[in-house]
């Protein structure tokens, strides 16, 4: 299989950009930020290191300059509701004599053409300066991160918008080996305890909405993807009826990536992005780089990627070695980032993070913290059973032995063999899955052999 090159690739002919998410939740002593909060405090620091940012003004003083630049062009630290602590979190703290605030902090508009990584860089030294002075910076099960990837100010382009969603249902059970377990949903538990931050996979979408045709095999899904000829076509996938409230239809915002702001509809703000919705909530500057070179290779390689290219990729989905490094190396990953990965899952990086869960538990268990102290350690120790390998890799066994991936099994296609089993194009037109095959192996054979269109 040929590789993409780079992210630089001249078949970008437009500039793609990204945005962030970020959630926390601030605990601090009672009147530790008065006059103002936390919101208005990590605001004016952001200022103070030279990030243009939003949410200090004061509407008596500076209502004339409160949000009066482009939307955007700032970063804007706002007030997040459905962030809390956990209950076992909540025991570590007096809650009489503490404050709680739910924030998030969303980051400008960037080109990935400018040095972003460097502003980066200083928003998490302003944060991580905060959670050493008095006050804790908590990332848990409620919070999130989201990575906003568009192309400036114009549409995704519809085919860009259909691939990116085809790869990650295909490779859904590759990419969940990235998250922690609260973000891999098996029938919608986690969502559902989580509430509001109903964060479902694409193959409960897939098997619960009214829009997907052919059957339950994985390509029968991507087929269905392959039929729709609109942006707003697209949306239809995630029109299901919530599993804790029967009153909520969801939407792409109830999913791990979120394709309804690809498009302007002429009612809504219009944001001209893929969300991927699925990570945890993080405060690591190199695991929020990380995903977010993912997320733009996964974007580039769709938006460019010939058709022949993405045949060879999805002829991979049925075959068991077929890893996350294997997707990630196939798709134009940088060497530096499938390194980065590899030392992640290693069992070396597994023992160092065991140690420090029992470090953690040692210094709790010795009560020589005081309680935001000992709030951190229990936020650690809690987030080391939600993100720790083993766990993960269980609880995608788990996923999958429930069936809630999609269907390898079907013999409607031949998934065993290479090249032949998905046919990008109108499925609906063949209704005999042998005429399909027949035609896919028609198509790449010739597409190999240089007489045919990729």
């Amino acid at each position: 299989m040929s590789l993409l090159p780079n992210p630089s690739a001249p078949c970008l002919s437009k500039s793609m950009t990204f945005g962030i998410e970020l959630e926390i939740i601030v605990v601090s002593p009672k009147n530790y930020f008065k006059p103002e909060d936390a919101i208005v405090a990590i605001s004016r620091a952001l200022v103070a290191a030279g990030i243009d940012s939003t949410g200090h003004e004061r509407f008596d003083e500076d209502a004339e300059i409160f949000n009066s630049k482009p939307e955007f062009s700032q970063w804007v630290v706002q007030f997040e509701g459905d962030l809390f602590l956990s209950e076992t979190e909540e025991a570590m703290i007096n809650v009489f004599h503490t404050r709680t605030q739910g924030v998030e902090i969303s980051s400008r508009k960037f080109n990935f053409a400018e040095d972003w990584k460097a502003e980066l860089e200083t928003v998490f030294k302003v944060l991580y300066r905060f959670s050493q002075s008095g006050c804790k910076l908590i990332t848990n099960a409620t919070t999130g991160f989201h990575i906003h990837v568009g192309f400036g100010n114009e549409n995704v382009e519809f085919r860009t918008a259909k691939s990116v969603l085809q790869l990650c249902t295909a490779f859904e059970d590759r990419l969940d080996a990235l998250y922690a377990t609260d973000r891999i949903d098996v029938d919608c538990e986690a969502s559902a305890e989580n509430g509001a931050h109903f964060n479902a996979g694409l193959a409960w979408h897939f098997q619960n909405n009214k829009a997907t045709s052919f059957g339950p095999n994985v390509f029968h899904w991507l087929a269905s993807i392959e039929e729709v000829s609109s942006h707003k076509e697209l949306g239809a996938f995630f029109k299901n009826e919530c599993p804790f409230d029967d009153e909520i239809m969801t939407t792409g915002h109830f999913s791990t990536v979120n394709i309804d702001n690809t498009y302007s509809d002429g009612h809504r703000n219009f944001m001209g992005t893929i969300e991927f919705r699925q990570h945890h909530g993080t405060l690591v500057l190199s695991e929020v780089m990380a995903h977010i070179e993912l997320k733009r290779t996964i974007v580039t390689y769709c938006h460019c990627a010939s058709d022949l290219e993405f045949l060879q990729l999805f002829s991979q989905v049925s075959i068991p070695n077929f890893t996350i490094r294997s997707l990630c190396q196939a798709i134009g990953t940088r060497r530096e980032q499938i390194e980065l990965y590899d030392d992640a899952f290693s069992v070396a990086t597994e023992h160092a993070q065991a140690a420090k869960y029992h470090d953690a538990w040692a210094k709790l268990e010795d009560g020589k913290q005081d309680e935001l102290g000992d709030l951190e350690l229990r936020s650690f120790i809690e987030s080391f059973h939600r993100s720790n390998r083993t766990a993960v890799l269980t609880k995608t066994q788990n996923k999958r032995d429930k069936g809630t991936y999609a269907d390898l099994t079907t013999a409607d296609f031949d998934v065993a063999s290479s090249y032949h089993n998905f046919v990008m194009m109108n499925s609906a037109a063949f209704p005999d899955h042998q005429q399909l095959s027949t035609l896919a192996r028609t198509m790449v054979s010739q597409q190999l052999n240089g007489s045919g269109s990729s």
